[in-house]
């Protein structure tokens, strides 16, 4: 094309960093290979046929293409623009996932977030079968070949209908709840939290009694407000307003929930992945 557009193969030679009858070789090898003469040459000057004249646009949008995709390309590798799959629980849109999503598009606004709600259990299988690139989950313990980086502790709060004997309160201990019946996840859905939160029932000396089985948050809670039972949920949880429904939180100092990212080691050295895990940093200390 620099010859087409030079009309002389000195110049052109030089303009590719070339020398000249390598240049003169490869008109002649397209040529050999298109099976038409693309130029007229002379003593004096280089000039387009016919052919060589329809080629010309196209050749230069073949080039203008291959340079926009060597850009892309590049800019992959470097982590500058892509997709990142990221699995989130479903409490984690009220306040983690959109602060991550806003600090991404200001911070790395090439790259698009693919947001999956999923539940931990589900990322930790989307995870292994390459479907998600990173979850955000709780009670996750690092293990079983995932790496996990805790990103913020979250206080737990007891859901209850207004007419409960507790709703005046602003705190109550978790053992005030021990003759209760619960509205919880279905454990062979949820059963990271269902176990953590069956494990701090016990701790407060009595048992995870389930009256009412639910796999949203929005359904628990639809349910406390309904009259169905209590149920304990994560703080940010605190921002869907139903009514009747009143939120307390539990004063006792182990009863919180941990919320964690979690990807596989092999995944570690994508520029996407570690630009994201940078990002998060910033945003969320990690926790004592």
């Amino acid at each position: 094309m620099s010859v087409a557009t030079e009309r002389h193969f000195g110049r052109a030679a030089a303009q590719l960093h070339m020398a000249q009858p390598g240049v003169s070789h490869q008109i002649h090898r397209l040529e050999l290979q298109l099976g038409v003469r693309l130029l007229t040459r002379t003593t004096r000057r280089v000039s387009l046929t016919e052919a060589g004249a329809a080629l010309l646009p196209e050749a230069q949008r073949i080039l203008s293409a291959v340079a926009i995709a060597e850009s892309m390309v590049e800019q992959v590798t470097r982590g500058e623009t892509g997709k990142l799959k990221v699995g989130f629980v479903a409490s984690a849109s009220l306040a983690i996932v959109p602060r991550l999503s806003h600090a991404v598009s200001e911070r790395w606004p090439g790259l698009a977030l693919q947001l999956n709600e999923m539940t931990t259990g589900a990322q930790l299988e989307a995870l292994t079968r390459g479907e998600i690139d990173v979850g955000i989950g709780r009670e996750l313990d690092e293990g079983a070949g995932f790496i996990t980086r805790p990103l913020v502790r979250e206080r737990l709060y007891a859901a209850v209908h207004d007419s409960h004997h507790l709703a005046t309160r602003l705190s109550i201990s978790l053992a005030e709840l021990g003759n209760e019946r619960f509205v919880a996840f279905p454990r062979q859905h949820v059963s990271l939290l269902y176990d953590h939160i069956a494990t701090l029932c016990k701790t407060a000396g009595f048992e995870l009694t389930v009256s009412q089985e639910a796999v949203q948050f929005m359904t628990i809670l639809g349910l406390v407000s309904g009259g169905a039972g209590v149920a304990i949920v994560p703080e940010p949880l605190r921002a869907l307003h139903l009514p009747g429904l009143r939120f307390i939180v539990l004063e006792d100092e182990f009863a919180t929930s941990l919320v964690s990212l979690i990807h596989l080691p092999d995944r570690a050295n994508s520029p996407n992945l570690q630009r994201f895990l940078s990002i998060t940093e910033q945003s969320y200390p990690v926790p004592a």
